[in-house]
């Protein structure tokens, strides 16, 4: 799956998370996290693996082990103010190897559950471009077909957030209202 499109999930699953417990702590802060953790994955195996130290593109951050390890991580050490970046950073992280898994899962059927959402327990698959991960990058997004997905899902994001921010901007103008209602009684 394109980096977009993981921002995108990554997005709506913080979203996810935090709309029911409260809307209005969906922040830019929160939304930052998610977006780096939708990467997080990406960042740390690319390059290992392009520099041959481990075995695959996705195996050590994709693991879910790794990941339960990097939350407990962040649960013990992130202080209390920072909680909710926490949780939107490692909600994202783990969709990303989720959806990869998914999408494999519907192309190979159960045979096709990857390893490396159990490494070390299980292989990694050993696959991959030979070319550095920054130039896969560039190569994606340099083609001008990014695909209906990623645009569909960065459509799906726009929407929840604008309607989060519409919400908080109607309750500031009706708060506004009521107060200058209330001056002219007064």
């Amino acid at each position: 799956m394109l980096p977009l499109a993981h921002a995108a999930i990554g997005l709506l699953a913080y979203a996810g998370v935090q709309l029911p417990r409260d809307w209005r702590s969906l922040t830019v802060g929160g939304a930052a996290a998610a977006l780096l953790g939708s990467q997080f994955p990406d960042l740390i195996d690319k390059p290992l693996a392009y520099m041959g130290l481990i075995p695959s593109g996705r195996s050590v951050a994709y693991s879910l082990f790794v990941l339960g390890v990097v939350g407990l991580f962040l649960y013990v050490y992130t202080p209390s103010e920072w909680r909710l970046e926490a949780l939107a950073f490692l909600t994202a992280a783990l969709s990303h190897p989720l959806v990869d898994a998914h999408q494999q899962l519907l192309e190979q059927g159960v045979s096709g559950l990857p390893g490396y959402l159990l490494w070390p327990i299980t292989q990694a698959p050993r696959y991959g471009d030979p070319a550095a991960p920054w130039l896969r990058v560039v190569r994606i997004y340099s083609s001008p077909d990014l695909g209906l997905q990623t645009l569909g899902l960065l459509a799906i994001v726009g929407v929840v957030f604008a309607g989060r921010a519409a919400v908080e901007l109607y309750q500031i103008s009706e708060v506004t209202m009521r107060a200058a209602l209330g001056m002219v009684r007064n």
